[in-house]
């Protein structure tokens, strides 16, 4: 069994409204006497967006794939970053399970989507 013995590090999601986002994690993953766990062991990962009151946001999961070992891609359509900027402080989560125990906690925090930038006609 797993055991994550320490909070989930800050991470702070800066995208532009309106635009697809990708956010990639790479991951260092180790057990309790400090050995690597295989990424065969890691069955599952979630993101979790939530909104200022902690309520789940519908429609804004990203899709999570493996690129690689230890590697997860989280990515956001365009639909998908405008409903996070409608959202009242979006937070994430992301979250693994290992041997199908979790979720673990590896980030969480704040999700910023800024309004898209138009050239002035001055």
């Amino acid at each position: 069994m797993a055991t994550i013995t320490q909070l989930p590090a800050a991470l702070t999601f800066n995208a532009v409204a309106g635009n697809p986002a990708h956010l990639l994690f790479n991951l260092t993953i180790t057990n309790s006497a400090n050995q690597a766990v295989p990424w065969s062991d890691v069955t599952g990962y979630q993101m979790d967006i939530t909104d200022q009151y902690g309520a789940s946001v519908a429609g804004v999961t990203p899709v999570l794939t493996s690129p690689s070992a230890y590697q997860v891609s989280a990515v956001w359509t365009v639909e998908q970053t405008i409903r996070i900027s409608e959202t009242l402080q979006p937070r994430m989560a992301f979250s693994i399970f290992i041997d199908h125990d979790g979720p673990y906690a590896l980030c969480a925090g704040q999700i910023t989507m800024t309004p898209p930038e138009y050239p002035s006609n001055g």
